[in-house]
């Protein structure tokens, strides 16, 4: 992914990530990037109450019209 041509608003964590939430009524969390206690990839596979695991899914964003493999 080229950082340089997302929307700076999506690498804004300030505040609780109040101006994603703002714009896009959401979060993004690059998956490989360190939270404050591991990877978001790893800490989003956790069920925060119960500690379990749980899955997450992969959306693949591509501008071809191809099918995704």
């Amino acid at each position: 992914m080229d950082f340089s041509k997302l929307d700076p608003v999506l690498q804004d964590f300030s505040g609780k990530r109040q101006a994603q939430k703002a714009k896009y009524l959401g979060e993004m969390f690059p998956a490989y990037a360190q939270s404050g206690g591991g990877l978001f990839v790893d800490f989003f596979q956790v069920e925060k109450t119960s500690g379990q695991p749980k899955g997450i899914l992969r959306i693949l964003l591509t501008t071809s019209t191809g099918a995704a493999p």
